[in-house]
Protein backbone atom coordinates (compact mmCIF):
# COMPACT_ATOMS: atom_id res chain seq x y z
CA UNK A 1 0.00 0.00 0.00
CA UNK A 2 1.17 3.75 -0.69
CA UNK A 3 1.41 5.40 2.54
CA UNK A 4 1.84 8.16 0.29
CA UNK A 5 -1.93 8.28 -1.76
CA UNK A 6 -3.29 6.43 1.20
CA UNK A 7 -2.41 10.10 3.02
CA UNK A 8 -3.42 12.41 0.56
CA UNK A 9 -6.57 10.51 -0.06
CA UNK A 10 -7.42 10.76 4.08
CA UNK A 11 -6.48 14.51 4.23
CA UNK A 12 -9.05 15.08 1.11
CA UNK A 13 -11.61 13.54 2.55
CA UNK A 14 -11.28 14.82 5.68
CA UNK A 15 -10.97 18.13 4.12
CA UNK A 16 -14.56 17.32 2.10
CA UNK A 17 -16.23 17.08 5.19
CA UNK A 18 -14.99 20.46 6.64
CA UNK A 19 -13.37 18.12 9.58
CA UNK A 20 -9.59 19.78 10.93
CA UNK A 21 -6.95 17.24 11.39
CA UNK A 22 -7.51 18.60 15.22
CA UNK A 23 -10.89 16.98 15.37
CA UNK A 24 -10.49 14.17 13.64
CA UNK A 25 -7.64 13.42 16.33
CA UNK A 26 -10.31 13.93 18.93
CA UNK A 27 -13.18 12.43 17.02
CA UNK A 28 -10.58 8.89 17.14
CA UNK A 29 -8.94 9.66 19.89
CA UNK A 30 -5.22 10.01 18.14
CA UNK A 31 -3.13 12.55 18.48
CA UNK A 32 -2.96 15.60 16.26
CA UNK A 33 0.56 14.42 15.38
CA UNK A 34 -0.40 11.30 14.47
CA UNK A 35 -3.24 12.53 12.13
CA UNK A 36 -0.32 14.65 10.31
CA UNK A 37 1.61 11.81 10.06
CA UNK A 38 -0.54 9.86 8.24
CA UNK A 39 -1.25 12.51 6.00
CA UNK A 40 2.04 13.14 5.04
CA UNK A 41 2.13 9.65 4.20
CA UNK A 42 4.89 9.08 7.07
CA UNK A 43 2.87 5.88 8.44
CA UNK A 44 -0.12 3.77 7.79
CA UNK A 45 -2.60 3.19 10.50
CA UNK A 46 -3.51 -0.19 12.02
CA UNK A 47 -6.74 -2.01 11.07
CA UNK A 48 -8.53 -0.81 14.44
CA UNK A 49 -7.39 2.57 13.93
CA UNK A 50 -8.33 2.60 10.48
CA UNK A 51 -12.01 1.49 10.99
CA UNK A 52 -12.07 3.98 13.38
CA UNK A 53 -11.13 6.90 10.91
CA UNK A 54 -13.40 5.37 8.51
CA UNK A 55 -16.17 5.66 10.74
CA UNK A 56 -15.37 9.25 11.96
CA UNK A 57 -15.43 10.28 8.56
CA UNK A 58 -18.09 8.58 7.14
CA UNK A 59 -16.94 6.80 4.38
CA UNK A 60 -16.05 3.18 3.30
CA UNK A 61 -12.37 1.42 3.43
CA UNK A 62 -12.39 1.27 -0.65
CA UNK A 63 -12.67 5.50 -0.73
CA UNK A 64 -9.38 5.68 1.08
CA UNK A 65 -7.81 2.38 -0.14
CA UNK A 66 -8.63 2.83 -3.68
CA UNK A 67 -5.14 3.15 -5.20
CA UNK A 68 -4.67 -0.38 -3.45
CA UNK A 69 -7.55 -2.37 -3.90
CA UNK A 70 -8.55 -3.23 -7.15
CA UNK A 71 -12.35 -3.53 -6.99
CA UNK A 72 -12.28 0.44 -6.07
CA UNK A 73 -11.30 1.46 -9.91
CA UNK A 74 -15.04 2.90 -10.10
CA UNK A 75 -13.46 5.43 -7.18
CA UNK A 76 -10.81 6.31 -9.28
CA UNK A 77 -13.03 6.59 -12.13
CA UNK A 78 -15.23 9.22 -10.56
CA UNK A 79 -12.11 11.36 -9.13
CA UNK A 80 -10.68 11.78 -13.14
CA UNK A 81 -14.45 12.75 -14.48
CA UNK A 82 -14.44 15.08 -11.71
CA UNK A 83 -11.52 16.52 -12.59
CA UNK A 84 -12.38 16.79 -16.49
CA UNK A 85 -15.95 17.98 -15.71
CA UNK A 86 -16.15 21.77 -16.59
CA UNK A 87 -13.08 21.48 -19.10
CA UNK A 88 -13.69 23.43 -22.37
CA UNK A 89 -13.96 21.08 -25.20
CA UNK A 90 -10.27 21.65 -26.86
CA UNK A 91 -8.36 21.02 -23.48
CA UNK A 92 -11.07 17.84 -22.91
CA UNK A 93 -9.91 16.57 -26.34
CA UNK A 94 -6.11 17.47 -25.55
CA UNK A 95 -6.35 15.48 -22.89
CA UNK A 96 -8.34 12.48 -24.22
CA UNK A 97 -5.20 12.24 -26.99
CA UNK A 98 -2.88 11.97 -24.20
CA UNK A 99 -4.71 9.43 -22.36
CA UNK A 100 -5.03 7.45 -25.99
CA UNK A 101 -1.30 7.85 -26.29
CA UNK A 102 -0.38 6.48 -22.75
CA UNK A 103 -2.88 3.56 -23.36
CA UNK A 104 -1.29 2.77 -26.75
CA UNK A 105 2.00 2.58 -25.29
CA UNK A 106 0.83 0.23 -22.73
CA UNK A 107 -0.44 -1.94 -24.95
Amino acid sequence: MDKKRFGQRLQKMRKERHITGEQLAEMTNLSTTYIRQLENGMRLPSLPVFVDIINALGCTADTLLADSVGASQGIVLDELSQKLKGLPPERLAEVTAVVDAMLGYMR
